[in-house]
């Protein structure tokens, strides 16, 4: 099984690539991914087994995404857009 590290890397960069269909929500994901491999550091094997699973799952699943048409994803995620400074905001 591949590593947590190598997992992290694959998330960080289809976060950048040109395939993510959500730049706006880049940033957040960003940290979230971030947080989520600093709450489950584990050392006991099996968990980290497990999680790593989850992980590569979450991954692919975040990837399918990128099929879903674009007026479908706007209207899921309505509300969220990029300010010109950069930063997510929510418009309601």
């Amino acid at each position: 099984m591949k590593s947590s590290l190598s997992l992290y890397r694959h998330v960080l960069r289809y976060l950048r690539s040109s395939s993510f269909p959500f730049k706006y929500l880049y940033p957040k994901i960003r940290h979230n991914v971030r947080e989520m491999f600093e709450i489950h550091r584990e050392r006991d094997e099996e968990k980290t087994k497990m999680l790593l699973k989850w992980g590569w799952q979450d991954l692919a699943f975040l990837k399918s995404w990128k099929i879903v048409e674009k007026e479908i994803r706007d209207d899921i995620f309505r509300g969220f857009s990029t300010s010109k400074k950069g930063k997510i905001h929510d418009n309601k």
